[in-house]
């Protein structure tokens, strides 16, 4: 015996019924209410009659309902309408169907329209899991004789944003609510703790005041010219995030994920960043040489081995202190191996994937905040440039509200207006993508860093310049926008808070 999907019929004809006497509920049921969510067929026909007759202005009641139900003017996702209509007609089975009768016995039932909300309540939550019923059956069918599960995922996101759409509007609430749940929040708040704080914070003490840290709905745009740090200001961020044990997600399409690994190393460690990226080049040019002095010995053009040994004797104490450095910087690093670091680095990300992932770690706990480095190379399918940026920068934007996280996009400016302007001061207009993005983001970080364009115009560092970053909050909504000052240490790929520049001296 098949089983019967999930359905309440008293809660299907208690919404219907509702709407005959009492035409002040018609509006609400309306605006939540879909034919889908009607189970049975006959109760799908007949609210597709009263939202025909409302939506012509209509009187609603049981004589105006009867004959748009005989007019079979209505439009209805069913497949079999008109058989169903005939079938009726033939039997003469609309009168006691449809008719006055079942109208009338039902609306005699349905004495008051109290419980309006619950009951639409009750439909959509066993729509739903009709729907996860139908969508699991499809699955199962499909994989008995597939092997090809890779459109699985794009099933389940369809159907989670279905989900998402539904329930969207459950959410309206009188005003008196909120502000009473608001200002009790406010007075539970005077007992806080650091953990309650719902903000993240970047241990930038200056950026975090202007700012006031990240919230978790925010969707926050760094951008900056090439080569002026949009990638060391994120992970510094993510690095002073993770020493207080949160959890962060990073997609880089633009470094690979050995080379954030590289720079987390030496932010946390006295490894220069220019080392571990040459890492190995002095020693494969000593083995060269090696190699090139046995070939020598072995053809008998040299007979003296002493040389050999020499290049042995020096790669062996090169090797020592390298592993020597690593030895100093363990504990920098085990402590990084602690923290819920994820990187995702594959190439052409696209905002599907992003969510994917997010949804998948947000079920072992909340992620503290989302990076996605850098725009301009993330891919999908759309009509052009600027629509593909203007899309993905709205679906970051609900995820960040979706999943109660911030996000940071990282972002190009163009290189070209800023060196020909005096000063080098970014400016929104600068960023490259699409001007779209200043307009969905909450926060906008503009870096620059005097001594980079000080090299550009051949000019000499003062000592001020060659180690600050500027960071200008060219947008914050609901406070006032300024401009702050990092010390920037590039050879450790590190950014520290400072408020003068002795400050800085001592802090490298």
């Amino acid at each position: 015996m098949a089983m019967i999907p999930k359905h309440d019929e008293l809660s299907e004809q208690w919404v219907l019924w509702s709407c005959i006497i009492d035409k002040n509920v018609i509006p609400y049921v309306l605006s939540d209410i879909q034919e889908d969510y009607f189970y049975i067929d006959n109760n799908k026909i007949v609210f597709k009659a009263i939202k025909s007759l409302a939506e012509k202005w209509k009187t609603i009641d049981l004589i105006t309902l009867k004959n748009a139900l005989e007019s079979q003017d209505i439009s209805v996702t069913l497949n079999n309408w008109k058989k169903v209509i005939d079938k009726f007609k033939k039997e003469n089975l609309l009168e006691e169907i449809w008719g006055i009768s079942y109208l009338t016995d039902l609306t005699e039932a349905v004495w008051h329209t109290v419980n309006i909300y619950d009951y639409t309540k009750i439909m959509k939550e066993n729509y739903l899991l009709r729907q996860y019923s139908n969508l699991w059956k499809y699955i199962s069918d499909w994989l008995k004789n597939n092997l090809d599960t890779s459109w699985v995922a794009d099933l389940i996101e369809r159907q989670l944003k279905v989900i998402n759409s539904m329930w969207i509007d459950d959410k309206t609430e009188d005003m008196m609510t909120i502000m009473t749940d608001h200002y009790e929040s406010l007075l539970w708040s005077l007992e806080w703790n650091e953990w309650d704080i719902k903000r993240v914070k970047t241990w930038f003490t200056e950026l975090d005041k202007q700012i006031w840290a990240l919230h978790w709905w925010d969707l926050v745009v760094v951008a900056a010219s090439s080569s002026i740090g949009k990638t060391m200001f994120s992970i510094n961020v993510l690095n002073n995030i993770t020493w207080q044990w949160n959890k962060w997600l990073l997609f880089t399409m633009e470094m690979s994920k050995n080379k954030i690994s590289d720079i987390l190393i030496t932010i946390n460690s006295d490894i220069k960043y220019q080392t571990l990226q040459t890492w190995n080049d002095d020693v494969v040019e000593m083995r060269n040489k090696l190699l090139l002095a046995q070939d020598r010995l072995d053809s008998g053009i040299d007979t003296d081995d002493n040389y050999i040994k020499t290049i042995q004797n020096n790669i062996n104490i090169l090797v020592a202190r390298k592993q020597k450095v690593l030895e100093d910087s363990s504990e920098a690093i085990d402590a990084i191996a602690e923290r819920k670091l994820y990187i995702d680095d594959r190439s052409g990300l696209t905002t599907k994937t992003i969510r994917n992932k997010i949804m998948e770690l947000s079920v072992t706990g909340d992620l503290d905040i989302v990076v996605v480095d850098q725009l301009s190379l993330m891919s999908g399918n759309w009509a052009g440039i600027r629509e593909r940026y203007d899309i993905i920068t709205w679906e970051l934007k609900q995820m960040a509200r979706e999943y109660n996280v911030p996000i940071v996009l990282v972002v190009q400016l163009l290189w070209k207006e800023i060196g020909k302007r005096a000063g080098h001061v970014p400016r929104n207009d600068d960023i490259k993508e699409s001007f779209k993005i200043y307009e969905d983001a909450d926060k906008v970080l503009l870096l620059n860093r005097p001594s980079f364009w000080a090299q550009e115009d051949w000019h000499e560092n003062d000592e001020f310049s060659d180690m600050s970053m500027h960071v200008h909050i060219t947008k914050n909504r609901w406070w006032s926008t300024s401009e702050i000052i990092l010390w920037c240490d590039i050879e450790h790929q590190r950014l520290r808070n400072a408020t003068s520049l002795e400050k800085s001296k001592h802090s490298f």
